[in-house]
């Protein structure tokens, strides 16, 4: 059975949680090249992939008078494409580790930012808050986040920001006053303070 009558059967079978696809595959390269070794027996494929990572297949031939270009770039394109299905499963293992992990953060939780393989992510623009960028996090139940959020408001001379953040601050309040059994002084724990 070759890749297209597989991908047909998953198809048919209606096997639709998260897998790789042949074009998944396609889609992850970006490059080739050939190199004939020496001997002129051995074919040597590299394919580039879209994070600039290089995978390798080749093609040997017993008897030199064997050898075809042709033949060779086909066999060590397919064998330098066979090893991408386990890259890329990996990167798919750990993509969906990671979602599951970390599912990412509710809109009634925060509006702007998610996260997101691990990383927090603007929901708008799809990019990453970089790792070397510190971040702060209010929280609702901190009784002491609304009077700092408001400071910050206040600070701020943008009117659409302003307004963005008075209708957190209101969000904030509607949570404290509908759960105040939850509300607690800010804390933090020792590993915190490094």
């Amino acid at each position: 059975m070759n890749e297209a009558q597989t991908e047909q059967k998953i198809i048919d079978k209606g096997l639709n949680a998260p897998r790789l696809s042949p074009q998944d595959i396609d889609a992850a390269i970006v490059g080739e090249s050939y190199t004939t070794l020496p001997s002129g027996k051995c074919m040597v494929c590299e394919l580039t992939l879209r994070n600039g990572f290089t995978v390798r297949g080749e093609s040997a031939a017993v008897s030199i008078e064997n050898f075809n270009e042709e033949i060779g770039r086909e066999i060590s394109y397919k064998n330098a494409r066979d090893k991408i299905w386990q890259l890329e499963g990996y990167l798919l293992q750990e993509r969906l580790y990671h979602e599951d992990f970390f599912s990412g953060l509710t809109t009634l939780q925060e509006r702007k930012y998610t996260v997101l393989a691990g990383r927090i992510v603007n929901r708008a623009t799809g990019k990453a808050i970089p790792d070397d960028e510190p971040i702060m996090i209010f929280r609702a139940k901190d009784s002491q986040a609304v009077h700092a959020i408001q400071f910050y408001m206040d600070l701020c001379s943008d009117v659409t920001h302003k307004n963005v953040i008075d209708g957190r601050i209101r969000d904030f309040v509607a949570f404290q006053n509908k759960h105040r059994d939850r509300m607690s002084e800010p804390d933090s724990d020792k590993s915190c303070l490094v």
